[in-house]
Parts: structure tokens; sequence; C-alpha cells
């Protein structure tokens, strides 16, 4: 009898950064998420039921995770179903208050933003927060139709804003049709060091940079990012840049109008597929075969070039668990037993956890969970292999870096718990990855820490 390899994941409640923290459910608790931002605190997380959401929302400052249910169930129709609609009033959404890196905006579709300033879809000034798992379209602006980034401050002078797994689509500005990203004069130099992962940017309008303008003393990783079909009136199709550090890889920039990079620079370029050719490691100038339909037209199709040739080795890169569509990250997409990850923002073949992997043979069900979880010292990891086999746990923080390795031996099979010691480490988002034979079989998942 055959049994197929089952990956499965249980999605934690990432609720709590603080012992203190509380839950505010919308429309359970407040009737609108402005109100649930207003009441929350430090730490706070507002839950966002299913629905469409008629407002302008603003963070003021408040460090605190707003979020839909796709933040505990991890299913991605909770992104299409939970909607923040400008209704063309105003920018859809603004963190403009020094918010840090521990602001979280997370699990939305975000759509009819209308400003004639910066932002449409969302609005980002001297704050750092995390823009993850959403969708923006139909937003226009002066600067930034989808989503601007700006930082101009003398107090605090870095922003450090990301965007990962987002889909940028059919946004119109003047200068960045997609995304905008700018900092401040020469005196203030290294004031906006954005990072944008597994992102689609597609079929936006501008003037200049219609995919995306990068203006000012900025510092812009761009990592396996889809990037196509945008149209710019003057220049920058894909990307317009000036002359500061811009590092580009794992990335597809294909069929922008009227050209694919436009830049007074030279940006470190590599693993990628440009339209027209790039100088730099391992890039290509070959047909990315999309797919063309479906609810993802941008994902590879057999026999695309970008399968498997993204870069070897991404240890330390902090990517992201899953790719755009919500599966795991990186795959064996070409059949040849070495797992590497694609360019662009999808990863071909890739399945999300719980779902069966194409794999087959006589083994079978790995399972992993732990409790507590938030944990406030420690926490315990329980699992379940039925196939005698090297197992393999890690604990990586929220940029990549390796902080444990509770398991790494041959186990036979039968259930298992140890014992993970969190004391040392600061509080924040932690993520584990069990494996088995080789990496054929994975459980992914979080730990929050809290002090």
């Amino acid at each position: 009898m055959t049994i197929r390899h089952l990956i499965t994941i249980t999605f934690i409640l990432l609720i709590n950064s603080s012992l203190d923290a509380q839950l505010i459910r919308v429309p359970a608790d407040e009737p609108t998420i402005q109100s649930g931002i207003s009441a929350a605190e430090k730490g706070d997380t507002v839950l966002v039921s299913p629905g469409t959401y008629l407002e302008n929302i603003n963070f003021w400052g408040k460090n605190i995770t707003v979020t839909s249910l796709f933040l505990t169930t991890g299913d991605t129709a909770n992104i299409s179903q939970t909607i923040i609609d400008g209704h063309d009033a105003d920018d859809a959404v603004e963190i403009s208050n020094g918010e840090d890196s521990t602001a979280l905006l997370c699990g939305f579709t975000i759509r009819n933003g209308l400003t004639d300033a910066n932002g449409g879809g969302i609005n980002v000034y001297n704050a750092s927060p995390r823009l993850e798992n959403l969708k923006i379209h139909d937003c226009t602006a002066m600067y930034g139709g989808g989503v601007s980034c700006r930082s101009r401050s003398s107090t605090d002078p870095v922003a450090h804003p990301s965007l990962v797994n987002v889909i940028v689509i059919n946004n119109t500005a003047q200068f960045g049709g997609g995304v905008y990203l700018e900092a401040g004069t020469s005196s203030m130099a290294g004031l906006l060091k954005s990072r944008l992962q597994n992102v689609l940017i597609s079929g936006n309008h501008a003037t200049r940079g219609a995919g995306i303008l990068i203006a000012g003393l900025t510092e812009t990783l761009i990592q396996n990012l889809t990037i196509t079909g945008n149209y710019a009136e003057q220049s920058g199709g894909g990307i317009s840049s000036q002359d500061y550090p811009l590092m580009i890889r794992n990335t597809i920039i294909w069929d922008n109008t009227p050209d694919e990079i436009h830049t007074t620079g030279n940006p470190t370029i590599s693993f990628s597929d440009i339209k027209g050719g790039a100088a730099g490691e391992n890039n290509i100038e070959e047909n990315p075969k999309f797919a063309g339909t479906g609810s993802h037209p941008f994902i590879l199709t057999g026999g695309s070039p970008c399968i498997d040739t993204g870069t070897p080795d991404t240890t330390g890169q902090g990517l992201p668990l899953r790719d755009i569509a919500g599966n795991l990250r990186i795959w064996d997409g070409d059949g040849d037993d070495f797992r590497t990850i694609d360019m662009g923002a999808y990863e071909f073949g890739s399945k999300p956890d719980g779902i069966p992997s194409p794999l087959t043979g006589k083994g079978a069900l790995l399972t992993c969970h732990c409790f507590p979880n938030p944990s406030d010292g420690s926490t315990t990891f329980h699992y379940e292999v039925y196939q005698a086999t090297v197992v393999t746990l890690e604990i990586t923080d929220d940029a990549g870096r390796q902080v444990a390795v509770p398991v790494n031996t041959f186990q036979q099979t039968g259930k298992y718990t140890v014992h993970w010691d969190t004391w040392g480490l600061s509080p924040g988002v932690y993520y584990f990855r069990l494996t088995a034979n080789g990496e054929r079989q994975a459980a992914n998942g979080k730990v929050v820490l809290v002090r």
C-alpha cells in the first residue's frame, strides 16, 4: 500500500507581545478597525473578522498588530475576504508616527485609497512597520499608488519598513505606481532601508517608476519579486532608481513598458531573470513562462527557466517560510532531489503545509507543535515520526538567524518531546522547522517569546 507523505502544521495564534497584551476583536468587541486601534495599547492585537470595512485607518504611533484571521488560520482566503476599503476618501492605511518593527499589518485586501499626496493604499512615514500577506489594488496617489514609504527624521535616522508576501496590482501614481521609496537629503544619509520579499507588482501605471520608484538616500533589498506588466509614460516601467544602494536577487522583471530598469546607479543584480539582460551573477534573459490564468496568473509553469535557479544558499537571508500563495518557499521544483529557491514571488510545484506532497514511499506522518505558546521562559515541542530517520529541529529568529537546534539525531518511530529553554533570547517571534528523511518531510511553525 502506498502512503503519501503528509506535511502538517499547527497554526499558532500569534496574539501576545507582552504578558499584559490584549486581544481586541472587530466587530465583536469594537465596531470598526479604527476603534479597535484606538482601544489598543502597545503589544495588543486587533483581530478583524471577514467583511468589508469602509475606513481610512491610522496606527497613531502604536506598536500593535492589526490582522485578519489569516494570522491565526494561515488560510489565504481570509486575505481576500477581509477588506479595508478607503472609499476614495484618503489613504486607506497610515503608519506615520514612529512605529517600529513590532507594528504589523497582516492579512487584508486594501483597495480604493485616494490621495493627492503619498500612499494611496498604505502611507508609511518615519516608521518601520511590517506589511505582510496583503493585496493592494485600485489605489491612487501622487507618490506611491499602492504603497509609499518615506523617512526624513533626524532624531531616529533609519527606518526599516518591510513588505513580505504582498500583491500590488492595478494602482496609479505620478511617481511610483506600485511602490514609492524615498529618503532625505545628503546630510541625513541612510534614512530608509527597505526590504521587499515575495512581492508581486503588476498592472500599475505611473509617469515614472510604474512598478517601483526609489528616490533619495535609500538602501533597498528586492528579493524574490515578480515585476511584470507595469506601464510608465516616461521611464522605469519595472523599476526607476537613483544612484543609491540597490540589491536585486531571485527576481523576475519582465514585459514592463517602456523599460525594465531605469537607473543612474549600478544596482547589484544576481540570480534574476531580466528581459533585455542584466550584468551580474547567474542572471538570465529567458521567458519565465507564467501560467497566465487563474487566481495567481504569474505562477511558473513546468519548464520555466526560473525553477530552482535562485540563490543556491539562502542561509541567513531571512526568507519567509512560504511564498506569496502560501506554499512552502523552498521546493524541489525540477525533481532533481535538490531543493533550491525559484526566481520570482512563487515557488513552482510547492504545497502548503497540511497538503500531501508528491513523494511516495513507506514513510508517513510527521507532526509537531509546542506548548506553551506564547512562552515566557521555556516551551516543549511534541512531535511524532512514523519512519526511523534523522530528525532535525531548528529554530531561527525573525531575520532567519539560527538560534537553537534542540534535535539533530537519528530517531526510531515514535512520539517525542523536547524541552527548549528560551532564557537569554529577546522577546519576539521565532520560527521552528522540524525536518526528517533528508528534508523530504517538514513541519513549520511560530513560537512567540514574551517577558
